[in-house]
């Protein structure tokens, strides 16, 4: 992981990254995280937390338009290779967090770059009860590297409203059942 994912924001690998770093940067060894870039299908960040639970965070930002990989490395993407919309992106991700929900020592997150459009998006997409009943974690990836928390519970707050800085010791289950 240290590719500088900077020159990409807002894109999905430097949510992904910057949700990894961060995670690092908490006492979570390298080892026990695996993130997935560019190639790999499922969601983007699994981690072991000190509490014994996993991290299941599903990333999503602006979909790149050039190929990463493959005999078309640095082409144009045609139309019908990715999805631009940025809400079917997002349910995307919601449709794989959903998919994991089997797996009782996992605590689910939501990722996203911290931008205008993605806020609104998200509020949308992802509506506080919703949050709440399937508990949820909203991640919101700074450009600087920092990643902001919104736990299952709490509302989404006004975009100027100040949130708290993601700390492993905040991921818990999210609720009793």
């Amino acid at each position: 992981m240290t590719r500088d994912y900077l020159s990409e924001w807002p894109r999905e690998n430097a949510v992904t990254f910057a949700i990894a770093e961060t995670l690092v940067g908490q006492g979570i060894r390298r080892s026990d995280i695996k993130a997935h870039f560019d190639r790999q299908r499922g969601v983007d960040v699994i981690a072991g937390l000190p509490n014994g639970l996993t991290l299941i965070c599903e990333s999503k930002g602006e979909p790149p338009n050039v190929r990463t990989f493959g005999p078309k490395k640095g082409q144009t993407k045609d139309a019908g290779s990715m999805t631009t919309d940025r809400g079917i992106n997002l349910r995307d991700g919601l449709g794989l967090l959903i998919g994991r929900m089997r797996e009782p020592t996992a605590v689910f997150a939501l990722a996203v770059p911290l931008t205008h459009d993605f806020y609104s998006l998200l509020k949308r997409a992802l509506p506080l009860r919703v949050r709440k009943l399937l508990k949820i974690h909203v991640l919101l990836a700074e450009k600087s590297g920092t990643v902001r928390h919104l736990p299952p519970g709490d509302d989404y707050p006004d975009e100027s409203a100040s949130l708290g800085t993601l700390a492993v010791a905040l991921l818990d289950s999210g609720g009793s059942d």
